[in-house]
């Protein structure tokens, strides 16, 4: 049968099927009237649909009509043969059916994988039925989760084979297995990263399922090992061997995608070994007892079954003894301990989503794989999942998570409204002196939270950066951008930048830009992008750490940061504003490791002035003031008490000269030093006063400082300074 019949024998079983739809029956003879030469194929596939779904037990539903365009029409009655040269083949895997092949492609150049059957099995024809309707299912599904196939063919001993796009990189199963063998020496930030890549790629599994259910396929074998996980991120479901096709509800055929039937089943339908076939550890209840009918939701319970190992480490009868009998019976069932009971780290929500999808009837499961690819992006975007309840207390947190900005804010506002009300209801009933006692009380407290204000901002910032500089992409482009800055690097590098400035807002953080540079010093991409791109910044503070930004062209001595980095007030190269630069060090591995090597740093800057998170929720006349009483280098000599923010560096940001930034004097930093836990005055005069009146003029003041996140906890060694006053 050539490609014309084929399509009219299709569009044949559309009209039967449709016509079943409408309630009316129609005689395959008269569909046939202009092409009698069909009727005896189209009989034989109306039988077979017919026996496919009496087995599965569900109703027949018709295919529906589609809008592709017809077959290309070619101006010659000859055949048309595309062939592929296979050489260089090496052995790659081998399965319960076939065995794989890495090959090189000799006309297009290119890698690729082929599959031959088992010598084995040649004989079976039942085992040949099976490799071909693999093959044609897997090159039918178009989807960026499916290995697309090239082709397919025999070998001269009558061997069957297809070729397929070879798909480098590991099995889900791997990934897994090494997660929960070497998770433990990694840290927490790159823990948490690996495990919400994993459950990217379990959503992208789901979505891959979806559109194989929407065509009307099942792919009954779903497990971690048959899910390859690309170097780039590429999430791939295979094997499709043991999938068949069933009957589509309506909102499937309302979906435009067309009915996949496969040609092996048109004289073969589905037996009912068939229907017990698969990995007993991943199978659904019904699977495995082979006496119910097979439906979609049994894919969804596989795939709950996978989610399982992502969150547990093991498959939900790992340790089960005995055969394949004593596994099939816990399965059938449901003698598994939930995931929690196996590791109490296990998130709550998750555990939900898992127990729905795995539940023992059929009904009580997600009704899509799409739907179960939605709860799990509802958790990883920090939104409410539906197969979960809440506590009384998990909404509200949920909710600051989200918003963390407003909860620092509102804590800060709340914290400074008691403080207010309180110091109200004493200054009622005090005297003139304890009025005095109060004020100071309000003010040092508000000099408090605003510490707590800018710990939780800078934390907030840094904790953004340490999480950005462990992202593999941004590792493994580094890893190959030694030296300058070339052409080929510009995209991958802006792509790069992009989307650390696109998660950051969403994460409510904000900075005046945003750089990348690799081991030498090469600015590799800038947000937002400046004449800055491709210069070497080697001698900038923020790059080596310290202290004093050298001349362009030496190095620093240490040459480059190893934590995350504060750096002394710079004039950009850009626009020559003064700005400071929070960075923080990429390296190739974890920290501990042999190779690891430094590949760069990630950084954002922010103007004098301009540190947002001081500005509000103070009382009127009231302003806030951040110093540094450590040492730095930035006039060319140690010194100390350099002001970072005061609202007149923001007014006079264009106009002020590096070598005139204020400071703090000798005798209040020494005074400071004396009360490390905080400090007040009431003869306090602003360094930033920008006429001779208003150096005159006295300010009282309070002094807290900042605690700043390290690797051990929390230290004031930074010596960041939170300064509240207000005019006498």
């Amino acid at each position: 049968m050539n490609t014309s019949q084929e399509q009219q024998l299709e569009e044949l079983l559309d009209q039967w099927e449709a016509s079943l739809e409408s309630g009316e029956t129609v005689d395959p003879a008269s569909l046939c009237e202009a092409c009698p030469e069909l009727l005896p194929a189209l009989k034989s596939r109306i039988a077979s649909l017919n026996q496919i779904n009496a087995l599965l037990g569900t109703q027949v539903e018709p295919a529906e009509r589609t809008n592709d365009p017809p077959g290309t029409t070619f101006h010659t009655d000859e055949p048309l043969t595309a062939t592929i040269d296979l050489a260089d083949s090496a052995f790659h895997a081998e399965g319960a059916l076939g065995r794989v092949y890495v090959a090189r492609d000799g006309r297009l150049n290119r890698e690729v994988a082929a599959k031959f059957m088992q010598k084995r099995h040649l004989n079976n024809k039942e085992r040949r039925r099976q490799f071909w309707v693999e093959a044609e299912i897997t090159s039918r599904l178009y989807h960026p989760g499916i290995v697309p196939v090239h082709g397919m063919g025999e070998t001269a001993e009558g061997c069957p084979f297809y070729v397929m796009q070879f798909a480098r990189g590991e099995t889900f199963q791997q990934c897994i297995h090494r997660f929960y063998e070497e998770g433990d020496q990694w840290t927490k930030q790159r823990r948490n990263l690996e495990f919400r890549n994993q459950l990217a790629h379990f959503v992208t599994v789901c979505n891959t399922i979806a559109y194989a259910h929407n065509r009307g396929i099942i792919h009954r074998d779903l497990k971690p090992e048959n899910i390859i996980i690309g170097h780039y991120g590429e999430t791939m479901v295979v094997d499709w061997g043991l999938a068949i096709p069933i009957a589509r509800d309506a909102s499937a055929r309302a979906s435009g995608e067309k009915t996949l039937f496969p040609t092996g089943h048109e004289n073969k339908p589905p037996t009912q070994s068939d229907i017990g076939a698969g990995t007993p550890a991943y199978m659904s209840p019904e699977q495995a007892s082979g006496q119910t009918p097979i439906t979609l939701s049994s894919d969804i319970y596989s795939l709950g079954s996978i989610l399982y190992k992502i969150l547990c480490g093991s498959s939900p009868v790992d340790g089960v003894e005995g055969n394949l009998t004593d596994i099939r019976k816990h399965v059938i069932e449901g003698q598994w301990a939930h995931p929690r009971n196996l590791r109490a780290d296990c998130p709550r929500p998750l555990e939900a989503v898992c127990m729905k999808a795995m539940h023992q009837k059929p009904s009580r499961r997600y009704s899509s794989a799409l739907e179960l690819a939605n709860e799990v992006e509802r958790y990883l975007a920090d939104e409410k999942v539906q197969a979960y309840k809440e506590s009384a207390l998990e909404t509200p947190l949920r909710f600051f998570r989200q918003h963390r900005r407003m909860a620092r804010l509102t804590i800060v506002s709340v914290s400074l409204l008691l403080a207010v009300l309180v110091g109200s209801a004493l200054k009622l009933g005090m005297a003139a002196r304890q009025g005095q006692v109060v004020n100071q009380t309000l003010l040092k407290s508000a000099a408090k939270l605003t510490a707590v204000t800018v710990q939780m901002e800078m934390d907030a910032r840094w904790f953004l950066l340490q999480q950005e500089a462990t992202q593999q992409r941004l590792i493994e482009a580094l890893g190959q951008s030694r030296g300058l800055l070339t052409d080929a690097m510009r995209v991958p590098f802006s792509d790069l930048i992009q989307g650390v400035v696109g998660r950051a807002r969403l994460d409510g953080v904000q900075a005046e830009s945003w750089f990348i540079c690799n081991g030498d010093g090469i600015q590799l991409a800038r947000h937002p992008s400046g004449s800055s791109i491709g210069g070497n910044f080697a001698h900038r503070d923020y790059f080596h750490g310290n202290a004093v930004d050298l001349s362009p062209g030496e190095r620093g001595s240490p040459p480059h940061i190893i934590r995350e980095y504060l750096s002394v007030p710079y004039a950009s190269s850009n626009d020559q504003k003064l700005k400071v630069a929070l960075t923080c060090p990429v390296f190739s591995h974890p920290e501990g490791t042999a190779q690891r090597t430094f590949l760069g740093v990630l950084g954002m800057s922010i103007k004098l002035g301009d540190f947002e998170v001081l500005r509000g929720n103070l009382a009127d006349g009231q302003i806030a003031v951040l110093a540094n009483s450590g040492w730095d280098h930035f006039t060319g000599k140690a010194e100390k008490g350099l002001i970072l923010h005061h609202p007149n560096l923001r007014s006079t940001e264009d106009s002020i000269e590096s070598p005139l930034l204020p400071r703090l004097g000798k005798s209040l930093l020494q005074r400071l030093r004396e009360s490390p836990g905080g400090s007040y005055t009431t003869d306090y005069i602003d360094p930033a006063a920008q006429n001779p009146k208003e150096r005159r003029k006295r300010w009282t003041a309070a002094f807290e400082p900042v605690r700043l996140r390290n690797e051990f906890g929390w230290d004031t060694n930074r010596g960041w300074i939170v300064i509240v006053q207000r005019p006498n």
